[in-house]
């Protein structure tokens, strides 16, 4: 039988390693904004302070200051800049990678549930055929739909009787017993 284990891990790792590259994404831009959002706010305190110096004392060290809030601001403004452009080539082929590898895992998931699934369908055919051909032996008619009994008509086969035991024991086994039993008729 085949085990999807493999496929799920590399199927989660794919995933994880594209929520890593967006969350680095986000942190770097997170860490510039907060930069220019310092860098505004003393842009904002000197500006206020030159302002006030501008109207007291008329052309002194005010300028100076005024001066220097402008230059301020216009490093916040680049900083806001560089954090909204957009996302370098670089990245974004990192991000079609990620992508690649996690729909490749996602199909080879799907493949091996679907040969599981025809593994199971098979299996089930040839317990099927086996079930009614040990109902034959037991009494049954060669048709067999899985009702017929030993004594060649009220009772159940032999191999239902212990299928259904089966089930009725353990409900962890009767989740794998019970559509076994629907799809031989009994």
């Amino acid at each position: 039988m085949i085990d999807p284990t493999p496929d799920l891990i590399r199927l989660a790792e794919a995933e994880l390693v594209r929520a890593e590259l967006k969350a680095r994404r986000a942190g770097t831009r997170l860490s510039l904004i907060i930069a220019a959002s310092f860098i505004a706010g003393l842009a904002l305190i000197m500006l206020t302070a030159s302002g006030y110096f501008a109207l007291a004392g008329q052309f002194g060290s005010p300028l100076a200051a005024l001066i220097t809030a402008i230059v301020l601001a216009l490093v916040a403004l680049v900083v806001v800049l560089v954090a909204s452009r957009k996302p370098g080539r670089a990245y974004e082929l990192e991000m079609q990678l990620a992508e690649q590898e996690i729909e490749r895992a996602r199909l080879q998931a799907r493949l091996n549930l679907l040969q599981v699934e025809k593994a199971f369908g098979d299996l089930e055919k040839q317990f099927s055929s086996i079930s009614r051909g040990i109902s034959g032996l037991l009494g049954g008619t060669p048709a067999g739909d899985g009702k017929e009994g030993i004594a060649g008509g009220s009772t159940l086969p032999l191999i239902l009787l212990g299928l259904r035991a089966l089930s009725a024991v353990s409900p962890a086994l009767g989740r794998y017993i019970q559509p076994i039993l629907r799809a031989i008729g009994g």
